[in-house]
């Protein structure tokens, strides 16, 4: 893969990063996703999963921007 396509490419978040960026345990992170209020990760194999970072990063501004709006999170 040359580096023009690597640009194109989302990153990839495993759980632990998901972690740490939200401040989250993986049954919030499950349940969340359940109810459609977190992005939902996609399977790299059969044992593995992962989310797209700039996902992520959307859904924590979504909720510092509705948090300091005084809307319900």
């Amino acid at each position: 893969m040359n580096d023009n396509n690597q640009n194109r490419l989302p990153r990839l978040m495993r759980f632990p990063e998901v972690k740490q960026a939200t401040g989250l345990c993986r049954s919030q992170v499950h349940a969340m996703i359940a109810e459609g209020r977190f992005p939902r990760q996609i399977k790299l194999s059969t044992r593995a999963s992962a989310w797209i970072a700039e996902e992520v990063y959307s859904w924590i501004e979504q909720r510092i921007n509705e948090s300091r709006s005084g809307g319900e999170i």
